[in-house]
């Protein structure tokens, strides 16, 4: 999980931290994550903060990064992006969602979506999972 900051940089994997109420890091972990940590650092530092982050994760099949910051930092195998249950966007997501593998949105469909993504309901949540499942599985 990444959070923008303005003056620091963070890498935690306490779980006394990770597992607070209402933390993404404690949904992820609550899912059936095996490991999570969680990324603070202004944006110009990620290039010297997530490869740590990753080293933290490197004994783990694989990585679930949530944050759009993260995306040109990690070059990922597979994008997924998920609009917000309105349907809204946020300002920097645009570039992200222009590049995803697999859209999952709520109201109606955001303008600018690749023909190549595959688009699902936020309310079809076993048809996504299936999905997802399977593209992580054949990208094996």
């Amino acid at each position: 999980k990444y959070t923008k900051t303005s003056f620091y940089t963070s890498i935690t994997d306490d779980p006394r931290i990770l597992m607070r109420e209402g933390k993404d890091t404690r949904r992820f972990l609550d899912s059936g994550a095996v490991k999570a940590v969680w990324v603070q650092s202004p944006f110009s530092e990620l290039g010297e903060t997530l490869p740590l982050a990753v080293g933290m994760l490197s004994s783990l099949e694989g990585i679930v990064a949530e944050g759009n910051s993260l995306i040109e930092f990690l070059g990922p195998d597979i994008v997924i992006f998920a609009s917000d249950p309105d349907g809204k966007i946020k300002p920097g997501a645009a570039g992200v969602l222009e590049i995803s593998d697999t859209v999952i949105f709520g109201g109606k469909l955001p303008p600018g979506i690749p023909e190549s993504a595959t688009k699902f309901h936020r309310d079809d949540v076993e048809k996504y999972l299936r999905h997802i499942k399977t593209v992580l599985s054949a990208d094996q």
